[in-house]
């Protein structure tokens, strides 16, 4: 029984670990699967859970509202106590999902920047592409020259579709304006191919890295066209091609 409780201490260990290094919760759910478990526990389970499921499909809403139940699950968990076998073992080993989820759940509102480093960070590089482009639009409405937090995701997108018409001058629209709900939606749909990358890696890591000290100081921003804005004009570049294999046609 002794080596049993050995060998089980050590597969809820590895399956915190995968957890943390990999974003992923099949060993917890093998370990956890035939064990009574609290309400509590239950929930973090859970949250962890929605968060792994969250990366595979990697949509924005779906990340937020799975980080907004990290965030809480991790916290409800960590004040609880109990004299539950199951609840102490997961007690000492909660400090390793808050050191490495903490820029991710430290608030409960998400924080993009921070997702989008965590996703860089633990190699899912394609997520964090997807949710880069994702959320281009906000962004285009904090770096506008001018433009004040009071303005709100639409007047992102009303810019953003003004740069794509300009970068598609040379195309004619078929029957209807450039809809940015559509392409987005095609997008986060895997309908259109996902061709909007730097060149490798490792320049895209340097280009979120800058736009992020955009972010959090848009003073350094002069105009849409500036050479700062690199990464953006790149994914301009790309759009005509996106747009005529979904939205227009050639002249």
């Amino acid at each position: 029984m002794e080596l049993k409780n050995i060998y089980d201490l050590f597969r809820l260990i590895a399956g915190v670990e995968e957890f943390v290094n990999f974003g992923s919760v099949k060993a917890l759910q093998i370990y956890y699967r035939d064990k009574s478990v609290s309400e509590l526990l239950q929930k973090l389970l859970d949250a962890m859970k929605n968060f792994a499921e969250a990366i595979k499909l990697c949509h924005y809403g779906q990340f937020r509202d799975a980080i907004i139940n990290l965030h809480d699950a991790v916290n409800d968990f960590d004040k609880y106590t109990s004299e539950d076998v199951e609840d102490i073992l997961m007690a000492r080993l909660i400090g390793r999902i808050k050191e490495d989820y903490h820029n991710v759940i430290i608030n409960r509102e998400l924080d993009d920047a921070q997702v989008i480093r965590w996703c860089l960070n633990h190699d899912y590089l394609q997520q964090a592409l997807t949710l880069y482009i994702e959320r281009i639009p906000e962004w285009f409405n904090m770096f506008s020259e001018g433009k004040s937090n009071r303005h709100n995701l639409e007047d992102g997108k009303n810019i953003f579709c003004k740069e794509v018409k300009s970068a598609a001058k040379n195309m004619t629209i078929s029957g209807r304006d450039f809809n940015f709900d559509d392409w987005l939606a095609a997008l986060n749909g895997k309908l259109a191919p996902l061709d909007l990358h730097c060149d490798d890696e490792s320049d895209f890591r340097a280009q979120f890295e800058y736009l992020d000290e955009i972010f959090k100081n848009p003073r350094l921003m002069v105009d849409l066209s500036s050479a700062e804005l690199k990464p953006v004009r790149k994914i301009l570049d790309n759009l005509p091609q996106e747009i005529a294999e979904k939205f227009v046609s050639a002249k």
